[in-house]
């Protein structure tokens, strides 16, 4: 029998030699099962979960990743190195068979399956840990639930352990077949593909471990907002948000003009601004303003912290009032700080921290943007979990898209005579998780009612220095 750990929560894992050139792996004895979910999560097991020593279900390929990540950030896993992931394809695969090339771990005879798989069952699943193990001491690799596997179904450019890209477009591998899979079609090579976003009573899931020292395991698994580090000089406020110090802003374009016309920061032409370093949360808005949010807890996942999604569903003029309201705050009046809206070549000018708009120095892409192609639906992720640009702003591409001040006719060519836009439709920058990544781009931009609410916008508020005349 190899060599059995067991951790924090009571899950036992068994040791497994590598791939090529790989080290050692621990790989779960038994399909994760309700009772271990919940203390891993501190999560009450769902209605349909069935008893606590069942094998838990219905979570999905995105839920399997971060459940992964919680467990790795248990203090008495990061202390001891463990690392939690879902197998590959390739790893589940030699597990199972225990690297013995026939279709069964056990042979080629199917007669026996009956000891070792749940399979062409009319009832449902059972319990983990029934019947016969693989020579190994692993159990339940043929039926009773599906497990997922990191690997996508077709994308070889994608690193199988790149988590952070997490394409819904990218089926996504299940092994080992289900408690009402035909016994004719089990074998140790026997795999499945489904949307990440499935979520099924016949899909469940079995983690591995792998041993690293505690600096690399805490910086594998924290967010790309803690990684970075926050700016230097970046502000809290007085309700916790955190503000970033813009350069002052120097250009004679045209497409730059309006921030000169509408922004007050001080006496001197060389003066700076703050702009929010991530756009307003749920948490923020709720402190000053009611109402707006299309983040309905019923579309997220277990482990969402429903306060640190960005807000959605805030008209134009609500987020206005919401910097106003910021702004007639004690705290923030003495100290002088203003809150508005960005114009839209303030925002250009912090998204691309400087350059030009077409210089593409902030790119679109799954490590710096929720889009269409990796955010589960319905859906917008805590603020901060992407890598920002150089100047610390997370989330200025996907995500939600944000108001500015302007009106949408006033970006139109010189030569068209510039009015206020006739339907009050004022503009929002850069895209969102509903766009695909081509469209989430700095120079994105549409018109909206400033009367209307829409689940894809939110904002980000901008902070200037009023200085007190003379």
């Amino acid at each position: 029998m190899n060599e059995i750990v067991e951790n924090s929560v009571g899950m036992k894992f068994v040791k497994v030699a590598g791939g090529s050139n790989q080290p050692g792996i621990y790989f779960a004895q038994f399909l994760m099962s309700n009772r271990e979910f919940q203390r891993i999560t501190g999560q009450s097991r769902p209605w349909w979960a069935g008893n606590d020593s069942d094998p838990v279900n219905r979570l999905n390929w995105f839920d399997t990743v971060e459940l992964s990540r919680i467990l790795s950030n248990l203090s008495a896993e990061r202390s001891a190195g463990r690392r939690y992931r879902l197998p590959t394809v390739e790893e589940w695969q030699r597990v199972c068979s225990a690297e013995t090339g026939t279709r069964f771990f056990f042979g080629d005879n199917p007669d026996e399956l009956s000891r070792f798989a749940h399979v062409g069952s009319e009832d449902s699943l059972q319990a983990s840990g029934r019947l016969m193990p693989n020579p190994w001491g692993i159990y339940d690799l043929y039926g009773n639930l599906w497990e997922w596997c990191t690997d996508p179904r077709q994308d070889e450019s994608l690193s199988t352990l790149d988590l952070n890209d997490l394409r819904p477009d990218n089926l996504r591998t299940l092994c080992g077949g289900a408690w009402c899979t035909s016994p004719g079609s089990v074998s140790s090579w026997l795999v499945d593909f489904q949307h990440p976003s499935a979520e099924r009573s016949t899909i469940g899931v079995r983690l591995l471990f792998t041993v690293e020292t505690p600096d690399s395991i805490t910086n594998s698994n924290r967010p790309a907002s803690i990684l970075k580090g926050l700016h230097e000089r970046q502000l809290i406020n007085s309700i916790g948000m955190s503000l970033t110090p813009i350069p002052a802003q120097r250009t004679t374009s045209t497409i730059m003009a309006d921030a000169a016309k509408q922004s007050t920061l001080s006496n001197s032409e060389d003066a700076g601004y703050y702009i929010g370093t991530f756009p307003v949360t749920e948490a923020e808005y709720r402190l000053l303003s009611n109402g707006g949010s299309y983040a309905l807890a019923d579309n997220y996942s277990f482990q969402t912290d429903l306060g640190r999604v960005p807000v959605t569903g805030v008209s134009w003029k609500e987020a206005d009032e919401f910097c106003v309201k910021l702004s007639e705050i004690p705290d923030e009046r003495n100290a002088g700080r203003r809150y508005r809206l960005p114009t839209e070549s303030e925002w250009e000018y912090c998204c691309c921290c400087g350059e030009p708009v077409n210089a593409m120095v902030y790119k679109c892409s799954a490590r710096t943007a929720w889009t269409s192609e990796n955010t589960r639906r319905n859906t917008h992720p805590p603020v901060g979990l992407k890598e920002p640009n150089s100047w610390g702003l997370h989330d200025m591409l996907g995500s939600v898209s944000e108001w500015c001040s302007n009106y949408f006719f006033e970006r139109e060519p010189q030569d068209r005579e510039r009015i206020r836009d006739p339907f009050c439709r004022r503009v929002a920058r850069g895209g969102n998780v509903y766009f695909l990544r081509s469209l989430c781009q700095p120079n994105s931009r549409f018109p909206v009612s400033m009367n209307r609410g829409s689940l894809c916008i939110g904002f980000r508020v901008l902070m200037y220095i009023e200085v007190p005349k003379s």
